[in-house]
């Protein structure tokens, strides 16, 4: 079957082995099963099915006919059967997106039930078994798909995978999306696989490990199981799980292999990964691998480690920290002063698992509903609940923190308050506290304290300041600057943006794999060459532009407001453009920001709207000299300053053709590039666009995007013309 007509893929499958294809968790079981690793069989719908089923409302016809192909492969692969009473293959249907979305879309469990096949089951694995899976299947059914249980089990597949990509749009899942920046049209691939039993007997269990402590970056195993359980038990918060250390106790064995896998894995995924496993009747069975979500102080932490352990250079560990981790490591918190003191006092409320560290004080509100008002009104408030679901993300994204009853340190509410920064203590058990109390939450400790306490320094920790100091000696060497040696080389438009995005597109696609290195590192060197490109190239077109200003009927017009601006920048940088850029050589880098920052507020006098002819000057030219500025300032990144410069271009303007370093395409080609960028799906699709309309793409580019093509990295196999 062609690879453009295949919607299906088992885990051992090579094709469509990419992150963008089979999603997360899709990938993560295929690089698992390629490594041998105890996986349960199974099989992924590609995102591509998402996709159509948004744009046209159902998934295209083909799909029914491959879903059974793969189910009757995964028949012969356990030796079950499903539909049948006698030997019952059931199967889990679970969402994977590219991008990790934790709890924030559906799962159904123990799928293929029927009152016939429960008999069945009872006989050969015993009535409560059989009962509390058939449960357990209704209420998830129910819940996911709001419909009565059909008798037929390949009816409830059907309508299960339909359920699962309709979750994609669900309010929760989009209002995460939105505030982690995540694009709509990704989609969610679908996973089946069969089941093993967390819950069939007291020699099984279910559980969550990390490779290492994701609240603090400590060098150890971390997470929880439960005996006799099933997955959703620790995801719901409704029973508080054990910690990872008592395994080992309840079988060494299994905590042995576990231990390893997870050490593999880490080095096979060189970062630290968070593993869901289930163990049946003592057996070991992996059944999700993903890079791990961390709180901002354990990224610190985890970074420092990695370059000590010579995994990764200083350069790779500061760019795995994010902007907002970084934010959030400047923070003040709760000193253990403060917090000795507030306990001597008598001032704890309760105290619980820290699950996301952090410290926030507010007023308690117990719904979602009303974190989410209060936040509107601008109040702080303190979410508090038994445990969370996913209905409660709203609640969760507008409350400074979180606190429930129940749950442990893998329930939906730590997960997901990590994943967004946010301090969380969970597993409090009795929560001792009044709705519309003001508390303070540490999300360190785990403590909650009556009233508001003092918040004092940042965090102190070895880990974490020699990482701010890699950080500060980073941002002075690699401080932007003008590379005047740019102006004597000419280069297109095109080729610029075409490796911009390309790139771009390679690196996210990469990630997990072992191109991953490389693709970041590309993304690296030529995201800033086209920002330092395009800086020198606006600060020239700037200077172009600025020659308006000294007219003698605009400059009449313009002196008024700003005369002081009009007179350094005609005594100290000239009014020519020519000498301007002389004397911009010459000078330090404080005036060349000074420079932009100038003329920037000449372009935005009111005056402009009776000036000029032609629509000369004005407030889009302020826009372009502060973008330059803020790059030139460090306030934004090289990715986020070129992104922006290209859509200058895009939004109606003519940026480029002012100066010959940077040869502009005709508009209508370029503005069909910046669109390609937003409509293209998968790398392949983006190559073949991009190609199409201007195939310019630089010899490192190409050499990456062959390697990865040739790997099966990318959604398709398209070639390199």
């Amino acid at each position: 079957m062609g690879r453009s007509r295949q919607l299906t893929f088992l885990f051992e499958d090579k094709g469509a082995a990419t992150v963008t294809a089979r999603g997360g968790k899709g990938f993560g079981l295929s690089e698992l099963a390629q490594l041998g690793l105890p996986v349960p069989p199974g099989f992924t719908i590609t995102t591509s099915v998402a996709r159509a089923f948004a744009q046209h409302g159902c998934v295209p016809n083909r799909l029914s006919q491959q879903l059974r192909r793969e189910m009757h492969r995964l028949e012969e692969a356990t030796g079950k059967q499903f539909g049948s009473a006698e030997n019952t293959l059931l199967v889990s249907v679970r969402s994977g997106a590219e991008v990790s979305m934790p709890g924030m879309m559906d799962t159904i469990l123990n799928l293929g039930l029927n009152h016939e096949i429960v008999e069945g089951l009872a006989v050969h694995q015993g009535s409560h078994f059989a009962e509390n899976c058939y449960q357990r299947f209704l209420s998830m059914f129910g819940d996911v798909v709001k419909c009565d249980v059909p008798e037929d089990p390949w009816l409830q597949l059907e309508l299960a995978v339909t359920a699962v990509l309709e979750s994609w749009n669900t309010p929760r899942a989009v209002a995460y999306r939105r505030a982690g920046g995540i694009s709509n049209g990704l989609g969610t691939a679908v996973t089946i696989q069969a089941m093993v039993y967390g819950n069939l007997d007291e020699r099984s269990g279910t559980g969550v490990v990390f490779s290492r402590d994701v609240a603090t970056g400590e060098n150890r195993l971390f997470g929880e199981f439960l005996v006799n359980a099933q997955g959703e038990d620790i995801v719901d918060g409704s029973r508080t799980p054990q910690p990872i250390d008592a395994l080992r106790a309840w079988n060494g064995a299994v905590y042995r292999e576990l231990e390893t896998i997870a050490r593999k894995l880490e080095s096979h995924r060189n970062d630290v990964v968070d593993i869901e496993f289930t163990v049946e009747s003592g057996k070991l069975h992996i059944l999700q691998v993903r890079n791990a979500k961390r709180t901002p102080e354990a990224a610190a932490t985890i970074a420092t480690h990695f370059v000590w352990e010579k995994r990764w250079t200083k350069k790779e560990a500061l760019a795995r920290v994010s902007a907002n981790q970084l934010k959030a490591l400047s923070e003040t918190g709760f000193s253990d002063e403060v917090l000795a003191q507030a306990e001597d006092e008598g001032k704890v409320l309760a105290s619980g698992l820290a699950a996301s560290p952090g410290a926030a004080t507010g007023r308690v509100v117990v719904t979602s509903d009303e974190a989410v008002a209060a936040a509107k009104r601008g109040e702080k408030v303190i979410l508090a609940r038994p445990e969370t679901s996913p209905e409660d993300l709203s609640g969760m994204l507008a409350a400074a923190a979180i606190i429930t009853a129940t749950g442990g340190a893998t329930s939906h509410a730590a997960v997901v308050a990590r994943s967004l920064g946010k301090p969380a203590v969970v597993g409090c058990r009795v929560l001792n506290i009044n709705e519309g109390q003001v508390v303070s939450v540490d999300g360190r400790s785990g403590l909650i304290i009556d009233g508001e306490l003092k918040k004092t320094g940042a965090l102190d920790k070895k880990e974490v300041n020699l990482f701010l100091k890699w950080l500060q000696a980073d941002s002075t060497s690699n401080q932007p600057t003008l590379r005047f040696e740019m102006l004597n080389q000419r280069v297109t438009a095109s080729l610029l943006l075409n490796d911009f995005y390309l790139v771009d597109a390679m690196a996210k696609a990469s990630s997990g794999t072992k191109l991953e290195s490389e693709a970041a590192q590309l993304k690296t060197d030529v995201h800033k060459t086209a920002a330092d490109r395009l800086a020198m190239y606006l600060i020239c077109a700037v200077i172009g532009e600025a020659g308006y200003c000294f007219s003698n009927h605009n400059l009449a017009k313009l002196q008024p407001e700003c005369r002081s601006e009009l007179d350094i920048l005609r005594k100290e940088y000239d009014s020519h453009r020519r000498r301007t850029i002389q004397r911009l050589k010459e000078m330090p880098h404080d005036k060349h920001v000074r420079f932009l920052h100038l003329i920037a507020t000449v372009f935005e006098a009111k005056a402009w709207g009776t000036v000029g002819v032609g629509g000369v000057g004005g407030k889009k030219w302020a826009v372009i000299a502060r973008s330059a500025e803020g790059y030139l300032k460090g306030q934004v990144n090289a990715t986020v300053f070129a992104d922006h410069a290209f859509d200058l271009e895009h939004n109606g303007g003519s940026v480029f053709g002012k100066h010959p370093m940077i040869a502009r395409n005709t508009g209508k080609k370029m503005n069909a590039q910046l669109e390609t960028k937003k409509l293209a799906s998968g790398v392949s699709g983006l190559y073949r666009r991009l190609s199409e309309l201007d195939p310019q793409m630089s010899p490192q580019t190409i050499a990456l995007f062959r390697k990865g093509s040739e790997l099966g990295r990318w959604e398709d196999h398209t070639q390199v013309r």
